[in-house]
């Protein structure tokens, strides 16, 4: 099963979200941590999160964390909007990081799902032509978890059923692409042999009809070589 990559877009203030411990020393369980929920439902689906910070393979010391940004962008499949009102007044985000996503979702090149984490100004966030916010109504996550576990846990789900389809959708559309791709090799095939035609010797009968200048004639003479030499079939 191929590799599907997600890229977290989000705000340093609310990395909570996505941090699985409240206090790392003491191992209290951030109760918040929805990156720990996505990881364990899509385990055995080869789903891979990346956000900035991540432990193991965010950004290092040293590192041009604004290269490795949009090299991360650019490799992933999907991204995830973490929406929250800080995240719609950062500059980064709105002015360089979230242009870079909607590019390649304009282009086709990307699946973008974006989640309302808090109560946020909506008209200050360009959101295009996305296909559903989640939670749907939108409701933010953080008036779900104020309600309690139950209402938390619902909304949760709401999101998993979102990200699935997404990842569905991703795999669907890379199924379509590979069937294209070997449909159209199996016809130029097919082409060949019915006009039957070695495309060697078509070359041949093309580079015949050149003008017989020293130069040209050089560069026949090659290419004949490699023809002869089965380089070229």
């Amino acid at each position: 099963m191929d590799k599907i990559r997600v890229f977290i877009s989000y705000s340093h203030e609310n990395e909570i979200w996505l941090t699985e411990w409240l206090d790392p020393v003491l191992q209290t369980v951030n109760p918040r941590c929805l990156l720990k929920q996505w990881q364990r439902t899509f385990r055995n689906e080869n789903v891979e999160f990346w956000f900035d910070r991540e432990r193991d393979k965010g950004l290092r010391g040293g590192e041009r964390w604004r290269e490795r940004i949009f090299k991360e962008i650019d490799k992933a499949d999907i991204a995830l909007l973490l929406v929250t009102q800080q995240f719609v007044i950062s500059p980064f985000i709105m002015d360089e990081e979230l242009p870079h996503i909607l590019t390649r979702h304009k282009k086709h090149e990307m699946e973008v799902l974006p989640l309302l984490v808090q109560p946020t100004r909506l008209k200050d966030l360009p959101t295009g032509d996305f296909l559903q916010w989640a939670p749907g109504k939108p409701t933010p996550l953080s008036s779900y978890f104020d309600r309690g576990d139950n209402a938390f846990a619902e909304a949760c789900n709401e999101v998993l059923d979102a990200l699935e389809q997404t990842i569905v959708r991703v795999r669907e559309k890379r199924n379509q692409t590979a069937l294209a791709s070997t449909q159209s090799s199996q016809k130029k095939e097919a082409d060949i042999e019915l006009n039957g035609i070695n495309p060697g010797k078509k070359i041949l009968r093309i580079i015949s009809r050149f003008p017989q200048k020293k130069k040209v004639k050089r560069y026949k003479s090659r290419l004949k070589d490699l023809l002869q030499s089965r380089i070229i079939q």
